[in-house]
């Protein structure tokens, strides 16, 4: 925690900038991820908005920018709630309202669970639906629309009673996405392409990797394993990489964003919604812990995390995946995302006026365990950075996530 150590408070923010820029080109040159983009927002303003590496393993001259298009997966759910916290900000409803009472059409075999589960009970992954479940569904097209799915759940049989806890379920945030859709009479892409991405100038960010037209700044997709890498894979016609047989709108995960745009929505999310909600509240809830993350006391130390089990806690928020005191002491939220072929990660630092935003152009595919937390220890890392966490203290959260990750066991196969 902050007490051990004294903060190192003679960086300048140049500083900061030239530690987190070298920092970069280290770690794109230690790991064969092919490119990165960093945003990292702080004190209201954009400090760093950059590409590093290809867009194109192979393919040196085609450079990630600060304009390039990444998948950023999970994040999408962020989006999704914020869309929810502003049905909230305006009155249309409140958190701990059923389901079913915003989208009547709403069944479950488990009649209890349909009369009862709320809003905010989806949001923190507290439902009914257990971890992963029902992603074969979208994932092989057996159903060919959002709507058909959350309908088919009528069919589902669901197996964990009414709020049992903490279980991470993209079908939670497929319901939400229809929520909205039955809400405001519009698709749910269009609903924040209205409310966010329009108002706050982000204009290079999509629902779909089909809607976005200049091709040109789409990065291409990858899995590595040790030094070696497959792909690229187009995020428009390699079918390998699609997220769904349609590659369609997923509430749970389909926005494509860059470095730049993300920088404003950081901006946006630290000042709780200013521009364009009426009151700082929705977003407040939003960060507040609400059901405890225990997958995350396993794996908090592999992503650089520091966690005091006594009377600590890992929690997530709505659209949040970590809500706590966990990083270098300061109170942090953060949500992640993964697809096929890209990662995203990031960090908030409210009282800071501090958010870290890294999005990668390549998955692990096997390889050792350390290879599964790469953008995580970055994403701390230069957090530590602005937070003037001194860099003996830098290293030795590194190399403790490094040697906690390869802990979990030999490293798996290259497929080939």
């Amino acid at each position: 925690d902050t007490e051990h150590y004294r903060f190192d408070t003679h960086r300048t923010i140049q500083n900061k900038k030239t530690m987190t820029i070298d920092f970069m080109n280290k770690m794109l040159k230690k790991y064969r991820v092919p490119g990165y983009a960093l945003s990292v927002v702080y004190k209201n303003q954009t400090i760093i908005s950059q590409g590093f590496g290809t867009k194109q393993y192979g393919n040196a001259s085609n450079v990630v920018t600060q304009d390039t298009q990444f998948q950023i997966g999970s994040y999408t759910k962020t989006f999704i709630a914020m869309g929810i916290a502003k049905l909230v900000d305006e009155g249309n409803m409140t958190w701990t309202d059923s389901v079913k009472q915003h989208l009547p059409w709403f069944e479950l075999q488990d009649k209890y669970a349909e009369k009862y589960t709320t809003i905010a009970d989806l949001l923190a992954m507290n439902s009914v639906f257990g971890a992963y479940e029902g992603d074969l569904a979208w994932a092989i097209g057996v159903v060919p629309t959002e709507r058909e799915l959350v309908k088919n759940l009528a069919y589902f049989d669901t197996t964990r009673p009414l709020r049992p806890g903490y279980a991470y379920s993209n079908l939670n945030f497929e319901i939400l996405g229809q929520v909205i859709e039955y809400k405001t009479n519009m698709k749910w892409s269009d609903y924040l392409d209205k409310t966010f991405f329009k108002p706050l100038g982000m204009h290079h960010t999509y629902s779909r990797a089909f809607d976005v037209p200049n091709t040109n700044d789409l990065s291409f997709g990858h899995k590595f394993c040790g030094d070696k890498v497959a792909g690229p894979y187009s995020l428009q016609t390699s079918v390998e990489i699609f997220l769904s047989k349609e590659n369609n709108y997923i509430a749970a995960g389909s926005i494509l964003s860059t470095a730049a745009d993300l920088s404003k929505f950081s901006k946006f999310l630290l000042s709780k919604g200013e521009g364009i909600f009426k009151s700082p509240q929705s977003i407040s809830d939003m960060i507040t812990g609400r059901s405890f993350d225990t997958m995350m006391v396993k794996y908090g130390t592999m992503m650089s995390f520091s966690y005091n089990p006594d009377g600590g806690a890992f929690t997530a928020g709505y659209g949040f995946d970590i809500v706590g005191d966990v990083m270098y002491g300061f109170h942090y939220y953060d949500k992640g995302g993964d697809t096929i072929a890209f990662k995203t990660r990031n960090g908030f630092i409210p009282s800071e006026d501090l958010g870290v935003v890294l999005l990668a152009n390549a998955e692990p595919a096997g390889g050792i365990p350390e290879d599964l937390f790469i953008s995580d220890r970055i994403r701390s890392y230069i957090l530590g950075i602005f937070l003037n966490i001194p860099q003996s203290k830098l290293q030795k959260t590194y190399d403790e996530a490094i040697k906690a990750a390869n802990a979990l066991g030999p490293s798996n196969d290259c497929n080939p």
